[in-house]
């Protein structure tokens, strides 16, 4: 499935030409000279229809398959089965929400968990972490990971992690 639209702008009215475009895989055909205010209700129609596409497609990825921890918990591995190797404060962090099922984990239990010296750990940090995390499974798998913040709490994952 495309994450992709295809609009075709054609100064031919002929609508056999409409009709092979739109079968050829074009979302939309429009005759030109186009008014523009059409054109970008279009495209922002468009835009809107495949934003829904995707987050159906990524919502049945996260709730139907699950996400995992291999290798004794170095490797996070994807609904579809791409694996991630994971850093030390990276299994850490997905190894102490994974445990909690859902609930959120305070940033201050986190933090204790990859430092000695937790109050002298810069909590920025901790964010920028699980920042580079989240680029990195989705750059690695092509998945968003569902590791959501807790407003004024911390951070949970919104699905079971199997083979903790």
């Amino acid at each position: 499935m495309s994450e992709i639209g295809i609009v075709v702008l054609t100064g031919d009215a002929d609508r056999e030409r409409h009709t092979y475009a739109l079968n050829a895989g074009a979302d939309i055909c429009l005759t030109k000279p186009v008014d523009v205010k059409v054109l970008s209700a279009t495209l922002q129609s468009l835009a809107r229809r495949l934003m829904r596409r995707v987050s159906r497609v990524d919502d049945h990825a996260t709730t139907a398959h699950g996400w995992r921890l291999d290798a004794g918990g170095w490797r996070l591995v994807s609904p579809y089965g791409k694996a991630v190797a994971l850093t030390s404060s990276e299994q850490c962090v997905v190894t102490l929400l994974a445990q909690q099922k859902g609930q959120p984990v305070p940033r201050e239990s986190l933090i204790r968990s990859l430092s000695h010296r937790a109050e002298e750990f810069d909590p920025h940090r901790l964010e920028m972490m699980v920042h580079r995390l989240r680029r990195k499974v989705l750059a690695q798998t092509g998945e968003r990971l569902p590791l959501l913040a807790a407003r004024g709490v911390g951070y949970l994952l919104s699905c079971e992690i199997g083979g903790q």
